[in-house]
């Protein structure tokens, strides 16, 4: 946090410490986003100054673990690639230090704007899943699986040379197409013989572009169970504003899309929960 003069504060800055009267009342609580109306109250009562939460620090803080669950990853993906395929359920490790670091995270947004590369996305899919699940009470155990999952979801574009960095897929030649829908099938034949994935998370990876009116991939599945309908949301989001898999659009572009596509393509309470999360301030 830093402490601020009342000219400086903008419309939206978020209090860090309660603002009390003389007597000890307080006048406003700490975490309240600070609008005209607080701004204006605080100048009539001759408030000089006030502490407010360092956004930039905060930001920065998160996209610190970020990179750091970015590289774990990464290295698991190559050790896995190149080495000992029996080390992938330490990805496990990964998901429960993101859940413990992330759990009272409030912002998270930044995290769509990092580099469209495969690990970058899976953390920011890994983040917003868990945020959504804990909004929609799924329990801690079923968390911890859609947070591998959202880790492991792409696993298969390891296997595929076809580019998807800020490229719309449906714009290649039909091959090439073809060649990158594989990636589903592939990242489920990679996770099939894995004891510790429950059928549940296998499926997840393997219908995350499923879409609710059938018009997805592999299968064309309409019913789908939560887990999926929420991988399947998140990791959209992800890909449109990020630019992976698909052409990059901004934040507020993006989510006007996905909103538009709810109800259709996407679960109406899962998106629901999803722009909530993404506008949390």
């Amino acid at each position: 946090m830093k402490q601020i003069h009342i000219e400086e504060i903008k419309n939206g800055d978020i209090l860090a410490e309660d603002v009390v009267y003389s007597d000890g009342d307080v006048l406003i609580r700490k975490d309240t986003a600070l609008k005209e109306i607080y701004i204006t109250l605080l100048r009539q009562l001759d408030v000089s100054q006030v502490y407010i939460e360092d956004k930039e620090a905060a930001q920065n803080s998160y996209l610190q673990k970020a990179f750091i669950y970015k590289n774990q990853l990464k290295q698991l993906m190559e050790q896995i690639m190149y080495r000992d395929r029996n080390q992938l359920e330490k990805v496990q490790s990964i998901a429960e230090s993101i859940l413990q670091n992330f759990r009272e995270e409030k912002r998270i947004d930044a995290l769509l704007e990092q580099e469209a590369t495969l690990y970058d996305h899976a953390v920011a899919v890994a983040v917003l899943s868990m945020k959504v699940g804990q909004g929609l009470g799924v329990n801690e155990e079923e968390i911890k699986e859609l947070i591998c999952v959202s880790l492991l979801h792409n696993i298969g574009l390891r296997y595929v040379t076809v580019p998807y960095k800020n490229i719309d897929i449906e714009t290649l030649v039909p091959n090439e197409v073809f060649e990158f829908k594989k990636h589903t099938i592939l990242a489920y034949s990679a996770l099939e013989t894995e004891e510790w994935m429950t059928a549940e998370a296998k499926t997840m990876i393997l219908s995350h572009h499923e879409r609710l009116d059938g018009t997805g991939y592999p299968l064309k599945q309409k019913q789908q169970p939560l887990g999926c309908r929420i991988i399947q949301a998140t990791s959209y989001l992800a890909s449109a504003v990020m630019g992976f898999e698909m052409e990059s659009r901004d934040i507020k572009t993006a989510t006007e899309e996905i909103w538009h596509r709810s109800g259709t393509w996407f679960d109406v309470e899962v998106v629901t929960k999803l722009l909530q999360v993404i506008n949390a301030e």
